[in-house]
């Protein structure tokens, strides 16, 4: 490789109201593209969006909530973008950098037409940077780890989680439970209208046949699923042939 004195480059000179959309491609999941959908008056300030639009969203899922939060990060630090160091002014060996292979690939787009593409490669040894490469130049810059950490996000991390987590539903509501399991009877427990507590004397079976609830397995059972609480948010899926990999098709 060519040495390069070290000096800082500037890599992308915008701001947050050029910013259209950066496409995402991280090494081990699957791409996507945030979309800008602000837009702004002759002073600079963002206008009203209509009621109910996200301020960002995900391109082509217009049903996925979008943590606005790290859409927000993204843009800021790929409307604006420096390198810290010139590692070299051609490289040889992509491989000695860890672009033979990009770890993450970003794409910035903005109004003016422009577009950028970072490809991120290997941490640098100082661990405070990464090895990147701009569009089609030869050159291998250092660029700061917070642009790199903006965009090193799978699509799940993008999404907004709005049922709370480690919280449980409780019995203290609790009106009935239903349930259903391919080849067997519909069970369905309902409980009284009194204010007593879950007891074998407050629920009552009505599915598949009304009758008294069980003493011991009713209670149990209305207490374990008013205990249940999510622990993490595991994948976002929209099609029905996805839900097969958990478990959870027909």
């Amino acid at each position: 490789a060519t040495p390069a004195p070290s000096k800082a480059v500037k890599l992308i000179d915008k701001t947050p109201a050029d910013f259209v959309s950066a496409s995402v491609q991280p090494a081990d999941s699957a791409a996507y593209t945030v979309v800008s959908n602000l837009e702004y008056d002759e002073e600079g300030k963002t206008k009203e969006l209509p009621r109910g639009q996200q301020e960002y969203s995900i391109e082509g899922m217009d049903y996925f909530k979008t943590n606005q939060s790290n859409c927000r990060s993204l843009e800021n630090q790929f409307s604006t973008l420096s390198a810290t160091n010139t590692a070299a002014e051609s490289a040889d060996e992509l491989s000695d950098y860890g672009l033979d292979k990009p770890s993450l690939t970003v794409t910035a787009r903005f109004k003016d037409g422009s577009e950028h593409k970072l490809r991120f490669g290997s941490i640098t040894p100082m661990n405070n940077s990464y090895y990147a490469m701009l569009d089609d130049g030869k050159a291998v810059y250092t660029v700061g780890t917070a642009a790199y950490n903006a965009a090193n996000r799978t699509l799940e991390q993008m999404h907004a989680l709005d049922m709370p987590q480690n919280a449980t539903l409780g019995t203290e509501k609790f009106q009935s439970l239903l349930i259903e399991q391919p080849g067997r009877d519909t069970v369905e427990i309902v409980r009284d209208d009194t204010p007593s507590a879950i007891s074998m004397y407050s629920l009552f079976l009505v599915q598949p046949i009304r009758y008294e609830a069980h003493i011991e397995r009713a209670p149990a059972l209305v207490e374990a699923v008013s205990a249940l609480a999510l622990s993490s948010y595991e994948a976002h899926t929209a099609a029905p042939e996805e839900l097969a990999q958990y478990g959870l098709s027909e």
